[in-house]
């Protein structure tokens, strides 16, 4: 009884954070559509939204097959939202004029793109092999890249916009938004937590 309490509530958590992520990015997508101004880091915003509606309905669906799809939809919400985000921050480093900023800038993106494979196929083997019962290891190497990406998309835009010479108020607006970021290491601690039993 205590366990399917704490089940609901978590559920609700969830529900409550996936729904307005998903409801951000909508309107997010709709307002750069009306502007007309839709580019790749939409692309990557859009398949975040995908990844977490389907988040979202596996947290209501009990099956092992959830646990599979959450597993591995969790993963592409939060590696294709950075994706969005790093792109983003290749404009800046065009406009800087500088060839080491803009080398910097797509290496991050290789980085990201290699962690999140890595990261896939460390929870597919799990999920195969151990039911998706995400263990220390998982909950280590999620909170480590966690906080490596989370501190890159920080340092990184706040240094070209110093280069530049952007407005205080957007270092401002990027410090913000690793503020939010911290909130990932709680999420990731709950996704490795033991699945229920289903028969």
């Amino acid at each position: 009884m205590v366990a399917l309490y704490y089940s609901s509530q978590l559920s609700v958590v969830g529900s409550v954070s996936h729904s307005t992520a998903i409801i951000c990015t909508i309107f997010r997508l709709v307002y750069r559509g009306w502007m007309r101004n839709l580019w790749w880091e939409d692309a990557w915003a859009a398949l975040a939204l995908i990844a977490d509606v389907v988040c979202l309905a596996c947290i209501w669906i009990g099956s092992v097959l959830s646990s599979w799809i959450l597993a591995i939809a969790f993963t592409t919400v939060l590696w294709a939202a950075r994706m969005s985000v790093i792109l983003l921050i290749i404009p800046i480093a065009n406009h800087s004029g500088s060839k080491i900023h803009k080398r910097i800038t797509y290496l991050v993106v290789a980085c990201f793109a290699c962690t999140w494979t890595a990261l896939l196929v460390q929870k597919i083997i799990i999920c195969e092999f151990h039911s998706c019962r995400m263990g220390k290891s998982v909950a280590v190497s999620l909170l480590v890249t966690d906080i490596i990406a989370d501190i890159t998309l920080v340092v990184v835009p706040l240094y070209l916009l110093q280069i530049i010479g952007r407005p205080r108020s957007n270092m401002i607006l990027v410090q913000f938004a690793f503020g939010a970021s911290l909130l990932v290491p709680v999420f990731t601690i709950t996704i490795c937590a033991p699945p229920p039993q289903y028969q």
